[in-house]
């Protein structure tokens, strides 16, 4: 059975976040605790599919918690979303990606934010435990999470892709691709941040990188992806290889998207609401005025 763990000391959200997991889902088992500690301890005993963990806790935060979540064989492929009130800029991203986290949720939580979330994480624990049972289980999982593999000669200018990874970026399986190629198929508003993040990598002698992006399918459809790209270096430090994995985000994406719009029309809600009550406020006092000058009695009670 699919298990999800919620991690926070605020017990309030902490229901909600039972009770809305437990609707979208009614076959999975919920588990919640309300420390870090207490948590890790849990997710040893459990081995959830997902761990959705709050960032600000008392006894020991989210991003310590994450860490020894993640130095821990059994817990380590557990995708973990953090939940913040913070706003996620990049130094807040950065640190909690660091720390092993998947991606993260703002309180408030919005239903459809957090279904998007949640199956997008499903998919990727799904495929990780496809990986480690096989070949075989490679190529069934890559399908499940949409999530497609690669590797790119930096010498030779020649890739070599999974078939699924054909099927995310939406070419035919077996057409012969170049790293020229790939950098066509990328947004133009990414390319620069991708050509950059590589070239940083070879400059600063990293190994690994994080990136969101978008595509341009052939047919012209627009897809996110999340790529998880390793650098090889040959025995003399020079760059040789590129090796990742990415999956297709494009849901999470549209979901975020929506939810950022519907945040937006209620503001403008709750304005003309608030606009409303003021000027039902004044007018009730301007009717008062108006009596008191006829000497008439008044007909509203001052507001409190």
């Amino acid at each position: 059975m699919t298990k999800i763990l919620v991690i926070d000391d605020d017990r309030i959200y902490m229901k909600l976040l039972e009770v809305l997991l437990k609707n979208s889902y009614p076959d999975y088992e919920i588990f919640t605790t309300q420390s870090g500690p207490e948590g890790i301890e849990k997710a040893k005993k459990e081995l959830p599919d997902i761990i959705i963990l709050d960032i600000i806790m008392p006894d020991m935060d989210g991003y310590e918690v994450c860490k020894r979540l993640q130095s821990d064989e059994y817990t380590q492929p557990i995708p973990v979303i953090f939940l913040t009130v913070y706003e996620t800029d990049s130094k807040n991203v950065i640190r909690g990606l660091e720390s092993g986290a998947l991606s993260f949720l703002s309180k408030p939580i919005g239903k459809d934010h957090l279904i998007a979330q949640v199956n997008v994480a499903l998919r990727i624990r799904k495929a990780e435990k496809a990986l480690r049972e096989s070949e075989a289980g490679l190529k069934n999982a890559q399908q499940i999470a949409h999530m497609g593999s690669y590797e790119s000669d930096l010498k030779s200018d020649q890739s070599v892709w999974s078939e699924e990874f054909y099927h995310v970026v939406g070419v035919e399986p077996g057409t012969p691709i170049t790293n020229e190629k790939i950098s066509k198929l990328i947004h133009p508003n990414d390319s620069g941040m991708f050509s950059q993040a590589i070239s940083e990598m070879i400059e600063k002698k990293a190994t690994n990188v994080r990136l969101e992006y978008r595509i341009i399918q052939p047919d012209g459809k627009i897809r996110w992806l999340d790529s998880q790209t390793r650098l090889i270096y040959d025995s003399d430090g020079e760059a040789i290889k590129l090796i990742g994995t990415a999956i297709d985000i494009t849901e999470r994406k549209q979901a975020e998207e929506e939810l950022k719009q519907k945040m937006k029309q209620l503001e403008r809600f709750n304005k003309v609401a608030v606009d409303r009550e003021l000027r039902m406020i004044e007018l009730k006092r301007e009717i008062n005025e108006l009596l008191e000058k006829a000497g008439l009695e008044k007909k509203y009670s001052s507001p409190d």
